[in-house]
């Protein structure tokens, strides 16, 4: 695919963190580490008492309660009371239940953000990074253009992966994190609030159609990448791009 000419943006919003990485790493890389770990990780942060995983638990104690109503199947987390390897063998339990149901409720996401930062920090993980973004990031920076990254992920956890790569620590070269908090991705109102006053000047990178039809309709600019394969369908108006490489102010 030759390159294009595409006006200097403000703002650049990546679609986040497909556009970045290979679209397997997470099924491929930190679901298994996640399943293989949890014991060993849940008996060493309890031992320690650690506040943030405690809290954890103590929420996916109460989303369990809530779930056994809808599903009577759904294990239940032990109480607090219980001895550590009850509790251990419950959160076991509940995560796998939730896991095989595609289930994800809060205190399920936060423990493995939790444990995959823990990884990530101790040198056990590593985020495979295409090998363009590293100077992608640096050349829009050095050209004055603001990088947003947007994730149905927490914040902590996209700074994570970005700040513990193949290609050392990347996270700086984003100006802004967004998750959902701000708004779901098919949503055009969560493009209108990173954009604010700069919606005619913000470029959207994704590789999602619904995603980028809904940036459309913001107002924004749209290129949407194609790491491997075509586009479903064309819309008007998005321009089909590699990063970087394809990418030409």
């Amino acid at each position: 695919m030759g390159k294009i000419k595409i006006p200097k943006p403000l703002i650049i919003i990546l679609d986040f963190p497909k556009t970045v990485k290979p679209d397997d790493f997470k099924e491929r890389i930190l679901m298994p580490f996640f399943k293989n770990n949890l014991t060993n990780y849940l008996e060493e942060n309890l031992s320690t008492q650690n506040k943030e995983v405690i809290d954890i638990i103590r929420q996916l104690r109460l989303e369990s309660e809530r779930d056994q109503k809808l599903f009577p199947d759904c294990p239940v987390v032990a109480p607090a009371s219980s001895t550590k390897s009850v509790i251990i063998k419950t959160i076991v339990h509940n995560v796998n239940w939730l896991m095989n149901k595609g289930l994800e409720p809060r205190g399920l996401t936060r423990l493995r953000s939790a444990m995959w930062s823990d990884a990530y920090k101790h040198g056990q993980l590593k985020t495979e990074i295409y090998s363009d973004v590293p100077e992608a990031l640096t050349y829009w920076k050095e050209n004055g253009i603001r990088i947003f990254a947007f994730s149905s992920s927490p914040v902590q956890e996209q700074k994570v992966l970005m700040n513990y790569t193949i290609y050392g620590k990347l996270a700086k070269l984003i100006d802004f994190y967004f998750d959902s908090t701000i708004g779901e991705k098919t949503n055009p109102e969560s493009y209108s609030k990173m954009a604010k006053f700069a919606i005619g000047s913000t470029m959207f990178i994704t590789d999602y159609i619904a995603n980028a039809k809904a940036a459309l309709e913001a107002g924004l600019k749209v290129c949407v990448i194609t790491r491997s394969g075509k586009p479903t369908e064309i819309i008007p108006s998005v321009y089909y791009i590699n990063l970087l490489t394809n990418f030409v102010f």
